[in-house]
């Protein structure tokens, strides 16, 4: 079977995961407003950052085991030393890499993840790292790699070049999000 067909039978597995290690660790996931990353707050609506979720963990982040679900080619990204990674409306990161900049980039995340086709980002993810084609922030559109927008916006945040919010700038750079507002799941 091509690696294709089995990205797309193991998307099913993949959800699972993902659903079993948010509540796993939902007693852990703090409201990222309470995280203490005021300049968050100039970029992100609040309402978002309360909905938000951050766990900071001491180890390694979790990490879907894509050898066991079909993927043996991609068991090495398991063993990848990964800072933070975001599944829906909550992200993990590790406690050596608690940046303002790492959670600027996974509230990126965060906001995209209703629109990036979220049971298909990590195969397509994994296709591009197979490839060589795709550096860590790409996210996959219709048949081609394409830079999130996180690439052209975190410049301004980290060189704190005048307030803009990040959900509207998503809007209007593409097709990325659509024009409704940003509605996450219920904390």
């Amino acid at each position: 079977m091509k690696i294709a067909e089995r990205l797309r039978d193991s998307l099913p597995l993949m959800r699972e995961w993902v659903e079993a290690t948010l509540g796993a660790y939902a007693d852990r996931a703090v409201p990222v407003l309470d995280e203490g990353f005021e300049r968050l707050a100039s970029v992100f609506p609040r309402a978002l950052l309360r909905r938000a979720k951050a766990v900071v963990l001491e180890g390694k982040v979790p990490f879907p085991p894509l050898g066991s679900m079909g993927l043996p080619e991609l068991a090495p990204m398991e063993r990848m030393p990964i800072a933070g990674i975001t599944y829906d409306n909550t992200f993990f990161v590790s406690r050596f890499h608690r940046t303002e900049s790492l959670y600027f980039h996974e509230m990126v995340h965060v906001v995209q993840w209703p629109w990036t086709v979220p049971w298909k980002r990590l195969p397509m993810s994994s296709r591009g790292t197979l490839t060589g084609a795709c550096a860590p922030e790409t996210s996959w559109n219709g048949s081609r790699p394409k830079r999130t927008r996180f690439g052209k916006m975190s410049p301004r945040f980290f060189r704190r070049r005048g307030l803009f919010e990040v959900t509207v700038q998503l809007r209007r750079r593409g097709p990325v999000l659509p024009p409704q507002r940003i509605h996450l799941r219920p904390a």
